[in-house]
């Protein structure tokens, strides 16, 4: 998992090297964190390698991230 920002936007990615996602069968876990995401501005990315192992990538602007 890291934290990154590029002075428009904060973007956070967590991987791991498991299964990965069947995309017809996203939870409402991780559809509420797309959602939220999209409620800020921003986008969320989940995808899956051909060998297993899941990213997700959550992109909100800075505009609303508190950061103190």
């Amino acid at each position: 998992m890291h934290v990154d920002t590029d002075g428009e936007a904060a973007t956070l990615v967590v991987e791991d090297d498991g299964r990965g996602v069947d995309r017809r069968r996203i939870e409402s876990g991780l559809s509420n964190v797309r959602m939220r995401a999209q409620e800020l501005g921003g986008a969320t990315t989940i995808s899956s390698g051909n060998d297993g192992g899941t990213r997700l990538c959550w992109r909100v602007p800075l505009s609303v991230v508190d950061v103190t």
